[in-house]
């Protein structure tokens, strides 16, 4: 598929990821993992938004298995409702490359969030494929969060974060899309009050770009990628958390994806129905294809076929 060349410097970007449940979490998360070995991105941390238990370490799998030593956060809360284990916590035993099993044993993410944004120079895009809960716990977390020392979220924030770019929600408008509906009251606050601009990527555009086709034949046998597939059951499977991951890393310069225009999404607190309306009280877009479906599928496709290690 067609990249643009590299950036002069990497893009910082932090993963917030809902993995373990579905496997285009993996997916979105390998393709990020390339692009920062061809000097695209710079992955500064993991989060884990989940109460899927396998889920931080099923990422710190991901990425040492990358040869990446990055700070990993973990859900603490309990407003997450829904997802299950279908891959996670058998992948992260049958590979070994952590000791670490249970969510419990990594860091608060809101505290792994405000350490690493802060230490950031500006300009970090959060990729989120996933709830919003961490982001919400962020947002208002208060100066000096357990202890940390720092500002409030809000602050923080505004001082280190360019965009928040997020998997989820249905253009212009869906009901109860997974990642909006399983913590609603979180997604609403984070699309009302997110200090910055928010690029979503909604469930028709990834929907629309099934990848993964040969992963299981040409991939190395003991590839997270590959194992994570086989005990999910499947190769394939729409790139949801992918098509947000190109957009991410590369915005509108890949030539596949472009933006609708500036408006406000609405989120409601109860259900995750979501409805984008131009104009508004926000400047926040969704993405759109600008190209036939294959061109997208072709991109995230050669990647997901080159090991990351």
């Amino acid at each position: 598929g067609y990249l643009p060349p590299p950036p002069s410097a990497p893009a910082p970007i932090v993963i917030d990821t809902d993995i373990g449940d579905d496997i285009d979490d993996v997916d979105a998360n390998h393709f990020l993992i390339r692009l920062q070995q061809l000097g695209y991105v710079k992955i500064l941390a993991g989060i884990s938004t989940t109460n899927v238990d396998s889920s931080a370490a099923m990422l710190e799998t991901q990425f040492l298995y990358a040869g990446l030593n990055l700070p990993i956060g973990s859900y603490k809360g309990s407003a997450i409702i829904g997802p299950a284990d279908h891959y996670g916590a058998a992948t992260v035993a049958a590979l070994n490359w952590t000791s670490r099993r249970h969510n419990s044993e990594y860091e608060d993410a809101v505290l792994t969030y405000r350490r690493v944004l802060n230490a950031a120079p500006g300009g970090v895009t959060i990729f989120a494929q996933g709830f919003g809960s961490n982001l919400a716990a962020l947002l208002q977390s208060g100066a000096n969060y357990g202890g940390d020392g720092l500002g409030t979220g809000l602050s923080i924030i505004t001082a280190r974060v360019g965009k928040l770019v997020w998997g989820a929600g249905g253009f212009p408008q869906m009901a109860a899309e997974w990642n909006l509906t399983h913590d609603a009251a979180s997604a609403a606050y984070v699309a009302a009050n997110w200090p910055t601009q928010i690029v979503w990527s909604g469930y028709e555009v990834g929907n629309a770009c099934v990848v993964g086709t040969g992963i299981g034949a040409t991939l190395p046998v003991n590839s997270v990628l590959r194992v994570a597939h086989a005990n999910y059951g499947s190769d394939t499977r729409p790139a949801w958390g992918g098509c947000a991951a190109l957009y991410a890393a590369l915005g509108i310069g890949n030539a596949y994806l472009g933006l609708s225009a500036a408006g406000t999404n609405a989120v409601d607190a109860a259900t995750g129905n979501n409805s984008f309306a131009a104009g508004g009280s926000r400047a926040d877009r969704y993405v759109l294809l600008n190209r036939k479906y294959w061109a997208v599928v072709e991109t995230l496709n050669s990647f997901l076929l080159q090991d990351t290690q």
